[in-house]
């Protein structure tokens, strides 16, 4: 895998700018948003992924043509909004059993352009020692999401968002003539490091904003709850008095 982006990496030049810089920018913003602040918008983030997962299961599963992935994706979003907190588990055990496999799966071998099929192969590959880890990955992902989904939702967020804006920088990066791929291939621990850093930073961050909104909303409502008692009863003692 590492092979193939740093000859990727060499032939970006030859791109037109605007194929690197909109989706480098596009990428950074977005992953910015899912970073800090995803959580806070969680319904229609598990709408969009429900729409995205359930055009591609429409499209593997079905005749792979546009008609299933327009029946499919908005029957996705719908089953993701109805049923939000077991999707964002499913999300989260998925996320982690991906994570899982790209950290145990020997990737470096992929030099072809027949990424796909090479990366079955290499899955295929794996050892049940490795499978078993995974397993784990994942099983503590569903344990977390039934007993702290709010936390688990997150760190969904919070992992997607850090892709994001590696993804991003790594585009413009690649714009500006740099080498991102060999960097982070001389630097992997730093970079691994940077990564969990960001993801547990942005969990927190992500938290702390979900409890601080919830209190204000709360003292907000005790607060109109108070106002409308004492409107009730100046206006029983107003109708008292002039009776």
């Amino acid at each position: 895998m590492l092979e193939f982006l740093q000859r990727f990496e060499q032939t970006a030049n030859q791109y037109e700018p605007v194929y690197l810089i909109i989706p480098g920018i596009v990428c950074v913003l977005a992953g910015l948003f899912l970073w800090l602040g995803g959580l806070g918008f969680r319904k229609p983030l598990a709408v969009i992924l429900g729409m995205l997962a359930g055009g591609a299961a429409g499209f593997f599963l079905g005749r792979r043509d546009l008609l299933s992935v327009a029946v499919a994706a908005p029957l996705g979003g719908f089953l993701a909004l109805l049923f939000e907190r077991v999707f964002t588990i499913i999300v989260g055990v998925v996320l982690a059993a991906v994570i899982g496999i790209f950290l145990l799966s020997d990737a470096s071998t992929i030099t072809s352009t027949d990424v796909v099929g090479e990366l079955k192969d290499i899955v295929y590959q794996m050892s049940n020692q490795h499978w078993m880890i995974i397993a784990v990955m994942a099983f503590v992902a569903l344990i977390i999401g039934l007993l702290l989904w709010h936390l688990l939702s997150a760190l969904c967020c919070s992992i997607l968002g850090t892709i994001m804006i590696f993804a991003g920088m790594v585009l413009l990066l690649l714009f500006k003539g740099s080498k991102p791929f060999t960097s982070i291939s001389d630097n992997s621990s730093f970079y691994a490091t940077a990564f969990l850093a960001m993801t547990g930073f942005g969990t927190l961050v992500q938290l702390l904003l979900c409890t601080f909104n919830k209190r204000k909303e709360s003292k907000k409502s005790k607060s109109e709850n108070k106002g409308e008692k004492t409107s009730e009863e100046s206006e029983k003692r107003h109708n008292w008095r002039t009776s």
